[in-house]
């Protein structure tokens, strides 16, 4: 895992709000051990070294594939705007469908 895609982490986490630990038991509660530490550690690029189950459920929980995560193509400021798009798309449904 490169720091870029570390940084790309980071920056969906904090678009919403969570903390490193946050992140770490929503990753956690789908199965996959994963603690803040290592989260920091890899948005730092302090280790490069991430389990592939943990890099699906980090890139599920965004609601997006381990290739879009991956994706050195498209900008990190993309997935932000689609982050942005999926909050207000569920906030949306809890106003009209509760």
């Amino acid at each position: 895992m490169s720091e870029e895609i570390g940084t790309r982490i980071r920056t969906l986490r904090k678009s919403r709000g969570w903390s490193a630990q946050e992140l770490a038991d929503r990753v956690t509660s789908t199965g996959v051990s994963l603690g803040r530490t290592k989260v920091s550690e890899l948005e730092t690029g302090r280790s490069s070294d991430i389990r592939l189950s943990v890099a699906k459920a980090i890139a599920g929980i965004f609601g997006m594939s381990v290739d879009q995560l991956a994706d050195f193509d498209t900008p990190t400021s993309a997935y932000v705007i689609a982050e942005e798009i999926a909050a207000a798309k569920e906030k949306l449904a809890k106003e009209f469908w509760p």
